[in-house]
């Protein structure tokens, strides 16, 4: 019987500690116009409201629908690639744990836990 591995079952660690992709997020950021990648993630939540809710002022006027929805596609594939690399199997794979923290410390949803290894 074959077993696959799990594709994301690797860590990515910098000097013996968890790397966090502090320096890719800003990047991020950076390319975007916003300050922090905190700012950017709020900036895309407050935009998404807009889109879904009426406001005081009415409904809102959407520009360039067409580039928006092919963006929003390529990113539901992407959600859709990593949902399909992970979901297959019942351990955790250290990237995805990894990427989530990262992510949940980008929202200060959790602090920074420097004894990983």
């Amino acid at each position: 019987m074959v077993i696959p591995s799990s594709p994301l079952n690797f860590t990515v660690k910098l000097n013996g500690q968890m790397y966090r992709f502090t320096n890719e997020l800003q990047a991020i950021a950076n390319e975007k116009n916003a300050k922090t990648a905190y700012e950017y993630v709020k900036k895309l939540a407050n935009r998404r409201n807009k889109a879904l809710y009426a406001a005081p002022q009415g409904i809102p006027h959407a520009e360039n629908v067409e580039d928006f929805l092919i963006y929003r596609k390529f990113v539901w594939f992407s959600y859709l690639a990593a949902y399909l690399l992970i979901e297959p199997y019942s351990e955790r794979q250290g990237f995805v744990v990894q990427a989530i923290s990262a992510y949940l410390q980008l929202l200060r949803l959790v602090s920074i836990d420097t004894s990983e290894t």
